[in-house]
């Protein structure tokens, strides 16, 4: 069976910059809701913390995560994502287990998806 694979990611834009990232984010968005292999890819703002920006991303497998992170847009995207960072992001691996809107593996039931 193939696994999901994802990633929470927090970024830390520098002072003054989190509305800029955050559309950055969204845009990028756009595109990559677009290719095959992308199940989820959700950008938040942290409430009190206007310049804290989490982006959700689930792929259909690990491959598919792989193709997506090699693209040429998502390259250029990312340059642009780290001209605006304070800090590196800090990356979180997931596997998606379950959750509304998240295709529940053969067989139904909860576990890896």
């Amino acid at each position: 069976m193939v696994q999901k694979i994802g990633a929470a990611v927090r970024f830390r834009a520098r002072p003054g910059q989190g509305d800029n990232l955050a559309g950055l984010l969204a845009g990028m968005g756009e595109t990559v809701t677009r290719k095959a292999g992308t199940e989820l890819w959700l950008v938040h703002r942290t409430p009190d913390a206007p310049d804290t920006i989490w982006l959700w991303e689930i792929f259909a497998s690990a491959h598919a995560q792989e193709a997506h992170r090699s693209q040429p847009d998502y390259l250029r995207g990312l340059a642009q994502v780290e001209a605006l960072l304070d800090e590196p992001p800090l990356i979180e691996p997931v596997i998606p287990y379950a959750g509304k809107g998240l295709v529940a593996p053969p067989g139904g039931g909860r576990g890896p998806a």
